[in-house]
């Protein structure tokens, strides 16, 4: 291995297990199913159906499902959202379509300009909508069982999606997009363009002369038997709203008298706005109904609805007052000082920004409640229970008694990227296990010169060991170990932590952890022992290499290359037959070999020392 003449680079790569293994093929079939032939035989492995927000890039499903918590899924958030605007305003429109003509008496419903700009307007929302339950029944969600710690995993499975979007949120959606106080505005109006056209209809039962309800429609216009039963019949006074007028219009006689049904679209439409408004603010207090079915009905319904956002408003001003949602509110006032004191402190906007994350992060996993308080309350059994419940997939090969031991001890951490876990040189004082999101470990042997290995830290490791050994010793300090690496979150993580004191305790009590097998497995994941182990190899290399490249030049000159019987010292290494004339050349070359190239002996081993025995 080729190293700088100043720089040691070690870097690790663990993907094996101590256990030996058969011969394995993998094929990967359609979506995120694998296929294993172990020793010819063919093993299919369950397709994934639950994967980590964070890993959700990785998979190949990714074209079929949308991640809830992905760029996409905001994005689309926001274009929908201005449909939705766009058809609360689109839809009410239609009402307003039909226009009365007064001095002819008839009603107008021709396809006009306004007419088919609505139609196609309304029909490209419509497809908005359609969009939106194609990708609804397509997005994942996450799972209920698994949300026992953090943010929990998402549910890929597209059969699964789309059974529990139609069976819940499909119904949200569509009531969602009813606009309902803009329809009541817009059925006043048909209304009374309905009352109006019954109006002309009782005049026409009770006419004496040949009436047929077709003269109502502004396209019979100029028929000679319909203009001569108009001036018969006297509609201008039989259906008049004002004074002298017979008909009982009941609610709708403002509109009618103030010619709405006659007016331009934006006079119908702002007029109706405001009385639909009106009306439901008031609980429907301004109406004054006549004896007609429907217009009572419609009467009613404005008074319930005028009652239930009545209702609606005491309901919401009382929860703010008596602070119902006390955890919200809580996370607000903490919130809140929290940034009066960053202010006061003249905090950078950087650590500001950090601090925020971590609170947006820490209620997203948590939803606010302190755990361990809510945990304090139950009784023993019951808390013992619930915290075996949460790291059973951690711990789970244990025997019940120390996992018991263990699991009532592990306390959550959270971390958000950037932040660091621990740094080199400070005092460990618990042992974490992470179960979520991905960490960099790095040291530098004490701030050694010319001396860096790294390694990452994904789920199912831990970090901390050094606290391990320094409880598993039989003459304990009451000194905690020093860290020998540098943790840093790199995405959001999180943790379970097991403290010193719990630590000492769980060693004490179960000698199963003194055995050897566990000693050697727990060396076999430790990073700091990996290390070691990567120094202690490539310093055998070296080794081979330096005898390798004797035995070459030893046999060139035909004599004996040997190291161990050569010397160790620079210059004597190589010695050369008498006269050949190359003794001060082998001399220089063999010293360079050493020094430059392959390095002293324990090189490597020099600058790490070998990681205590527990």
């Amino acid at each position: 291995m080729s190293l700088p003449n100043s720089i040691t680079s070690i870097r690790t790569r663990y993907q094996s297990k101590p256990e030996s293994f058969p011969e394995t093929q993998v094929d990967r079939g359609s979506g995120n199913t694998i296929k294993f032939r172990c020793n010819g035989k063919s093993l299919s492995a369950k397709a994934l159906s639950r994967v980590f927000s964070e890993d959700f890039g990785k998979l190949k499903k990714k074209k079929t499902v949308i991640d809830p918590r992905g760029q996409f899924i905001r994005r689309w958030s926001k274009v929908f959202f201005l449909a939705c605007l766009v058809c609360l305003i689109v839809d009410p429109l239609f009402f307003f379509l039909p226009v009365v003509n007064p001095d002819e008496f008839c009603l107008d419903t021709g396809v006009g300009v306004l007419q088919i700009a609505l139609t196609l307007l309304r029909s490209i929302t419509d497809l908005f909508f359609v969009i939106n339950i194609v990708v609804r029944s397509k997005t994942a969600y996450v799972g209920p069982s698994s949300r026992v710690f953090g943010r929990g995993e998402l549910v890929i499975d597209p059969w699964k999606i789309s059974s529990r979007y139609l069976r819940n949120g499909f119904w949200y959606d569509f009531l969602a997009a009813l606009p309902f106080p803009q329809v009541m505005g817009s059925a006043s109006y048909l209304l009374s363009i309905q009352r109006e056209a019954a109006c002309w209809r009782s005049a026409c039962d009770q006419s004496n002369t040949t009436c047929s309800y077709d003269y109502f429609d502004c396209r019979t216009i100029g028929d000679p038997t319909r203009e001569a039963w108009i001036q018969a019949s006297n509609m201008s006074n039989v259906c008049s709203a004002g004074v002298g007028g017979t008909y009982p219009y009941g609610i709708y006689a403002p509109g009618v008298v103030a010619g709405v049904t006659s007016s331009s679209f934006l006079e119908r439409y702002f007029y109706s706005l405001w009385f639909g408004l009106r009306c439901v603010s008031t609980q429907g207090q301004n109406l004054t109904t006549s004896i007609f079915i429907g217009e009572n009905i419609f009467s009613t319904i404005v008074v319930i609805l005028g009652l239930l956002n009545l209702a609606l408003v005491v309901g919401n001003m009382e929860g703010y007052l008596l602070s119902s949602n006390q955890r919200i509110e809580e996370w607000r006032v903490k919130k809140s000082d929290k940034e009066h004191w960053m202010r006061h402190r003249q905090l950078p906007q950087e650590l500001r920004e950090s601090v925020h994350r971590y609170d947006r992060y820490k209620w997203v996993a948590t939803y606010g409640v302190d755990e361990e308080t809510l945990l304090s309350d139950l009784p023993k059994g019951l808390r013992r229970q619930i915290k075996r419940h949460l790291c059973l997939n951690l711990v789970r090969r244990m025997d019940d008694r120390m996992l018991d031991s263990i699991c009532e001890r592990l306390q959550p951490r959270l971390w958000t990227e950037g932040m660091f876990v621990i740094r080199e040189g400070d005092p460990v004082n618990e042992m974490l296990f992470i179960i979520r999101g991905h960490l960099d470990s790095h040291t530098t042997n004490g701030g050694q010169f010319g001396f860096y290995d790294s390694c990452r830290i994904v789920p199912g490791d831990f970090c901390g060991e050094e606290l391990l050994t320094w409880a598993l010793k039989k003459h304990q300090s009451d000194v905690l170990p020093s860290s020998t690496r540098t943790v840093k979150a790199t995405s959001d993580a999180e943790a379970f932590g097991l403290g010193a004191e719990d630590l000492r305790f769980v060693a004490s009590q179960f000698h199963m952890l003194h055995s050897k097998k566990l000693r050697h497995k727990f060396r076999f994941y430790s990073h700091q022992w990996r290390t070691w182990a990567a120094c202690f190899i490539q310093a055998a290399w070296r080794r081979y290499k330096r005898r390798k490249e004797f035995g070459e030049l030893g046999a060139v000159e035909g004599g004996s290359g040997s190291p161990e019987s050569s010397g160790s010292g620079r210059g004597e290494v190589f010695v050369a037959r008498p006269g050949s004339g190359l003794a001060h050349f082998a001399s220089i070359l063999i010293s360079d070999i050493r020094s430059k190239r392959y390095g002293s002996e324990s090189g490597v081993l020099s600058q790490l020392p070998k990681p205590e025995e527990d």
